[in-house]
This record gives structure tokens, sequence and C-alpha cells, in this order.
């Protein structure tokens, strides 16, 4: 698979925490704003309050493959943060994905499934 398209700028990345809708769950919180560029990003801020570099990366990369795996659900031209919460760094992979899902799903930004 290659790289996701990730949000850069500080500007954009201020701008999406500022007007995106927010849906905050047990281990995560979902911002979603439409992205002036037309393409869609992602962002995932982990921040140090989850533990060491290694469990943050750790994390980091579930919630890259939980987005990976939703991603062609996803409405065209959203940018989206998927911020972790401390409570994450003891969250196995599979209830992460369950998190991303549904916090999307309430967020607006996955198209619905086909039956």
């Amino acid at each position: 698979m290659g790289k996701l398209p990730t949000l850069h700028k500080q500007r954009e990345i201020d701008e999406l925490f500022k007007t995106g809708r927010r849906c905050r769950g047990r281990h995560l919180l979902v911002v979603v704003a439409g992205s002036p560029s037309g393409e869609g990003r992602v962002l995932f801020p982990v921040g140090r309050k989850v533990g060491k570099a290694v469990a943050r990366n750790r994390i980091r990369r579930r919630l890259r493959e939980a987005y990976r795996s939703v991603s062609p659900r996803l409405r065209e031209g959203l940018d989206v943060a998927i911020v972790a919460h401390p409570t994450a760094a003891e969250a196995g992979y599979w209830e992460l994905q369950a998190e991303v899902v549904r916090l999307l799903t309430k967020a607006g930004a996955l198209a619905p499934a086909m039956p």
C-alpha cells in the first residue's frame, strides 16, 4: 500500500482543529473538516502523555492501519485528524479499529456501507 496523504502545514492543521467537527470516544478524538485543497488528508497526533516513543509509534501504526481499512468508504475531500488519548496505550488493534469506524461514522465522514 502507498503512503497516505497527510497534513503537514501548521496553518492547515490549526484550521482543521478550529473549524472541524469533533467526536470523542474512549480512546480517540476524531476531527473532520472539508479540505481547502479538495484532496482528503489525514493526521495522527499522539502526544507524550500516551507513553514513550515505542508506545506512541505502535499506536500511530495501529491508527494508520485502522484508517486504511475504512478509507475506501470515506467521503471525498475531507481532512481527518485522529488524536490518541492516553488510554489508547492499553487498547488493542481491534478496539481502536472499531472506535475509528464508530467515530468517523458519527462525524459523517463515512459513506453508508453497501449491503
